[in-house]
């Protein structure tokens, strides 16, 4: 990350380039990892804040210094999904958000940030989900440093019919597409080695609904989040655990299997029991 003479109040967070980031399924409270600040403006602070391993899904609530930004207007803000980064592009916004700044990138293009500072690179943190912020200079702020707070929709993970085939692409908290998704887009797995079937069957099992406290509710969801530190063994076990989930590899493919309800082959009474 360059710089030229005059940035002395724009602090590249280069140790912060190098931290592992999260990957995260179904809805969080994220704070993030800034990884860049720039002050050279008295009346405006840039910060660039890391989310996660994208894409992600969507933004729905930002707080700022302890301020609820509205998210349905224009903001000094920009979110970025996480998608390919674009090497090339200059940060130029598209058409319809020109003289303003669009409140995030619909196209998930991952164009280097129109709100990128003068005298850095512009960057476009490929594959990961960050966010970008002009954030006005406020004298009633709790603290000298800038606190953002946001509610993200956050991995977005495929979806096939049982015969295999992509239905779409979003956020989700089913723990059984968020268990595909670790199987074949993080671990890497053809998608033919998957029983898309079972997989169906796993996922409508979890989102079958049950009333719990006089509320209709998914019999299983799973919002979780794991970071380097953790083995793909270990955060594919967590989801597992999240929808008494195992799974079978025979025949060539990968089955998941859901514990639930069974008759029972034999019932044990008083009167088919030995006494002793």
């Amino acid at each position: 990350m360059g710089t030229v003479p005059g940035t002395i109040n724009t602090s590249a967070l280069t140790a912060s380039l190098g931290r592992p980031i999260v990957l995260a399924y179904g809805k969080h409270l994220v704070g993030g990892n800034v990884v860049l600040m720039d002050q050279l403006d008295p009346n405006n602070t840039i910060l660039f804040i890391a989310l996660g391993e994208g894409p992600w899904d969507t933004i729905l609530a930002l707080n700022v210094n302890g301020v609820d930004w509205d998210l349905t207007t224009p903001k000094n803000y920009q979110f970025h999904k996480g998608w390919e980064g674009q090497l090339s592009s200059d940060g130029t916004l598209s058409a319809e958000g020109v003289g303003s700044l669009y409140p995030f990138d619909e196209d998930g293009d991952q164009k280097a940030d129109s709100l990128t500072p003068p005298g850095i690179q512009g960057l476009t943190f490929s594959r990961t989900a960050y966010l970008v912020l002009s954030v006005p200079f406020d004298v009633y702020a709790p603290s000298a440093s800038v606190s953002v707070i946001g509610v993200y929709g956050t991995r977005e993970i495929r979806r096939f019919n049982s015969s295999g085939v992509l239905i779409d692409t979003a956020g989700g908290d089913n723990p059984a597409w968020q268990i595909a998704d670790l199987l074949t887009v993080v671990r890497g797995l053809p998608d033919s080695r998957i029983d898309w079937a079972s997989f169906v069957a796993a996922a409508d099992y979890c989102y079958q609904q049950i009333t719990i406290n006089g509320n209709e509710v998914s019999r299983f969801v799973s919002n979780v989040a794991f970071t380097q530190s953790v083995s793909l063994d270990q955060a594919l076990q967590a989801l597992l655990s999240t929808c008494r989930g195992c799974l079978l590899d025979t025949e060539g493919t990968i089955k998941l299997r859901i514990d639930q309800p069974r008759s029972p082959v034999f019932d044990f009474t008083m009167d088919n029991i030995l006494e002793g």
